[in-house]
């Protein structure tokens, strides 16, 4: 008897550390769409032939679940196609029966004419509307991440927003006065997690949920935006000597834009830097790769959206070096940067003209 009591004990205090709180999610891994004939229920040759295809391994693995929905188009009366669709839902379970799928794996619905693809009655569009759509559904485990936002400076009125995506996975939550959020994520998916905020330089990080199910809270710190403030964008990599940005770079320019586009109002300099120990460029080719990394910089933003007017692209070549004599690669790869520095709007029309 104490022993029950200490292992539910032990598993109340597992739950409330965030160590066991996971649950199974049904998530579509795949799907395929069949049409019929007017008023047909059976399936063609081709599309049984299609849909064995498509089904494939799925018949061995037994943790897959099949769901099967069926439509119609929009003539005759709503009763007929409510009856029709069930037929056609029929129809394809039996169909996977025969490949030999265990009918627990499978479930059916069928929506009539209440779901149409296409709004017209035309025969294009009832054409598209007759049809079942199967799909694969994979059981995914999920564990509550849990976490904490906070602002550098004492804020009034404190609200972020996190946003995790990775994959097909995207979700969001707000955070509030507590400063906390949970949300479940994926286990044993790659996530990039970013925080924003009105006022603050949003920050992303990555997050490996591993398939032990234990990993440590989240805790970000926003920083605050003020004037001639310098935000370094470490992870905002380049073709070696190019002005090229890396695809790994992507999340970090997600990042940012999201800063500008949540704070409108905020005027900025994009500085680019280069690693070249030794006397200060006036010329060359480092010299001009600086302004071509900030200009890059300036180009994606601009594209997405952000009024040329609240930015400007400057070069420092490599006179601002973190590092002047670098020793370690650590060292290159900080001089070698791009950097956010707040301006007053009025300073960035002056250097424009």
């Amino acid at each position: 008897m104490i022993l029950r009591i200490f292992i539910f004990a032990l598993i109340l205090l597992q739950s409330t550390l965030g160590l066991t709180q996971t649950k199974e999610i049904s998530t579509e891994f795949s799907s395929l769409t069949l049409q019929y004939n007017s008023n047909e229920h059976q399936l063609s040759e081709e599309s049984i032939k299609t849909l064995k295809d498509f089904i494939g391994k799925s018949v061995q693995a037994k943790d897959h679940k099949i769901q099967i929905e069926s439509h119609t188009d929009q003539v005759g009366s709503s009763t007929a196609n409510q009856i029709l669709a069930q037929k056609r839902t029929q129809a394809v379970k039996n169909v996977l029966i025969n490949f030999g799928v265990d009918s627990t794996q499978i479930s059916g619905t069928a929506y009539g004419e209440s779901r149409p693809l296409k709004s017209g009655k035309d025969e294009q569009s009832n054409s598209e509307n007759r049809r079942s759509v199967v799909r694969i559904m994979k059981p995914t485990t999920y564990y509550l991440l849990k976490g904490t936002v906070r602002p550098d400076t004492v804020t009034k009125n404190f609200s972020a927003k996190v946003l995790i995506s990775g994959g097909t996975f995207r979700d969001s939550t707000i955070v509030g006065k507590d400063r906390e959020f949970s949300m479940y994520v994926p286990v044993g998916q790659k996530l990039n997690l970013s925080a924003s905020a009105k006022n603050f330089f949003s920050q992303s990080l990555a997050v490996n949920v591993p398939k032990s199910q234990e990993i440590s809270p989240v805790n970000i710190i926003l920083k605050s935006i003020k004037i001639d403030k310098v935000f370094d964008i470490n992870d905002i990599k380049f073709v070696g000597d190019q002005a090229g940005v890396l695809p790994e770079s992507e999340p970090a320019l997600n990042n940012l834009l999201r800063t500008m586009q949540i704070n409108e109002k905020v005027c900025f300099e994009i500085g680019g830097h280069v690693n070249f120990p030794g006397a200060p460029l006036s010329s060359g080719k480092f010299f001009d790769l600086a302004i071509d990394r900030a200009k890059s910089i300036y180009n994606y933003l601009n594209k997405n959206g952000i009024d040329p007017k609240r930015m400007n692209a400057v070069g420092y070549s490599n006179t601002k070096m973190k590092f002047p004599n670098p020793r370690t690669e650590a060292e290159h790869q900080e001089n070698r940067r791009v950097e956010i520095i707040i301006r007053k709007c009025d300073q960035i029309s002056k250097t424009k003209k």
